[in-house]
Parts: C-alpha cells; structure tokens; sequence
C-alpha cells in the first residue's frame, strides 16, 4: 500500500507537467492557421490590385521566416514584414509574396516566383 501513494503522486506531477505542454501544441496550431488565414486573404487583395499576380495558387501557407519559403529569397524593399506566405503555382513553380508596412504607415506588396 505505501506504493500506491508514491505512484499516485507520480502520475498526478507528470500530468501536471504533460497537460500544459499539450494546450501548448494546439495553440501553435492555431497560430499557423491564422497565418494562413490572412496569406489567403492578402493573396485574393494581390490579384485583384496586380495583374501580374497569379490567380491559381494551392497550398498556400503562412510563414513565420522568409528562409522557409520555396523560393529562398528574402522579400525585397522598404519597411517592417507583416506577412509572408508561400504557394504553389497550378501552372508548376512556387511562389512567395509578402506584405510590408513603410515607415509612412502605408502597405506595400510584393512577390516572387520559382521554379
């Protein structure tokens, strides 16, 4: 009997440890889904200011580095990231766009495809 007390208290410190680090796993989940999210949306806003963005992109994911993108190029002009999102293109090749905010405040877009 005085090991059911010992093992008791085990599994209730482990579940204290384990339990955390769970909800933990699912709330970075949910933040690359909500990047993803917004990559969607500023992909739709994309096309329809440039028409030299593709329409057909698939799989499109936000990113958290532009060294995880496909095309392995940084995101090129003025101003602080706000968003970078990756794809692939129905047409073959990849693409990365990105959203950039200038120190006027004004939203800046740009892209790049890749084979």
């Amino acid at each position: 009997m005085p090991y059911l007390k010992t093992i008791m208290w085990f599994v209730c410190l482990s579940l204290s440890i384990v339990l955390p680090l769970l909800s933990f796993a699912d709330d970075g989940d949910e933040i690359i889904q909500e990047l993803t999210h917004d990559c969607v949306s500023l992909a739709k806003d994309m096309a329809k200011a440039n028409k030299k963005f593709p329409e057909s992109i698939k799989n499109i994911e936000g990113l958290v580095t532009w060294r995880a993108a496909l095309c392995g190029e940084p995101p090129k002009g003025e101003g602080v990231v706000t968003a970078l999102c990756d794809g692939h293109l129905t047409s073959g090749g990849s693409i990365f766009f990105w959203q950039k905010k200038t120190r006027a405040g004004k939203l800046k877009n740009g892209f790049l495809t890749c084979d």
